[in-house]
């Protein structure tokens, strides 16, 4: 499983940069929408903490998850398991 963060705000690549940087996140997988304002209303990105999740395939799994929510371990879970049915 991997997270990809992408940045929402609409600050400019030099501050990105810096609070990405103060906070010691990995940038491997950071990312920043280079028109957020049509980002947010495209994908009805309104709030932080806002997680699309995706198989292997780029399909989308769970278009609204929070990750910061009581019970994302188990939407996880059923998804996989969604996702494992589907396969065989």
């Amino acid at each position: 499983m991997d997270f990809i963060s992408i940045n929402v705000n609409n600050n400019d690549d030099k501050s990105w940069k810096s609070i990405i940087s103060n906070y010691n996140f990995p940038t491997t997988n950071e990312y920043k929408f280079k028109n957020s304002k049509e980002a947010r209303e495209t994908l009805a990105v309104n709030y932080l903490n806002k997680a699309i999740i995706v198989d292997d395939k780029g399909i989308i799994l769970h278009p609204n998850a929070n990750i910061f929510k009581s019970g994302f371990e188990e939407t996880l879970e059923e998804l996989l398991q969604k996702k494992h049915l589907i396969i065989k």
